[in-house]
């Protein structure tokens, strides 16, 4: 009896699902562009982890905003 894969839907761009982030230990909503006009919550197992990914978010934005969800500029 062979048992079906199920593949549970993959919801940011760094491939976590639901599962993994409601899992997580740190987990962060980033508000994306000038706009504003997308959001996605991503999941790390530590606040390095976490810190290192903003750190990567900075420099790939440059000049560029986005805003954390909750934190206040």
């Amino acid at each position: 009896m062979s048992k079906a894969f199920i593949r549970k839907p993959i919801i940011n761009c760094i491939g976590q699902t639901q599962d993994q982030i409601d899992d997580a230990n740190q987990v962060i909503t980033i508000i994306w562009g000038t706009c504003q006009d997308k959001t996605e919550t991503y999941a790390f197992d530590t606040e390095e982890d976490k810190e290192m990914f903003l750190l990567g978010v900075d420099a790939a934005c440059g000049y560029l905003e986005y805003e954390i969800e909750g934190e206040q500029v």
